[in-house]
């Protein structure tokens, strides 16, 4: 069967990526909100839905930094003082 772009929205993705990727992911997720305020005050937010799913949002929420990192083909120079493009024009 198919895969559709609906399958790979939101919470799916991360259930139906190999085991290896989702490994990394998260492991990048754990590091990243030590060094990061912004990603560490995100955590923190979601760790009231318990820690294994406030990881899980973290890595979902990293996996969107990179992938408009890479469409908008930014230059990714500091990553503690990082602010989302919204966030900043806000």
């Amino acid at each position: 069967m198919p895969v559709t772009q609906d399958e790979f929205s939101g919470r799916q993705f991360l259930i139906q990526a190999p085991k290896l990727g989702r490994t990394t992911l998260v492991q990048c997720a754990w590091i990243a909100q030590r060094y990061s305020p912004y990603l560490k005050n995100y955590y923190e937010r979601k760790k009231s839905r318990g820690t294994g799913k406030a990881i899980i949002a973290l890595a979902r929420k990293l996996l969107g930094i990179i992938y408009r990192t890479l469409k908008n083909r930014w230059v990714f120079e500091d990553f503690p003082n990082f602010v989302l493009a919204e966030e900043a024009a806000a």
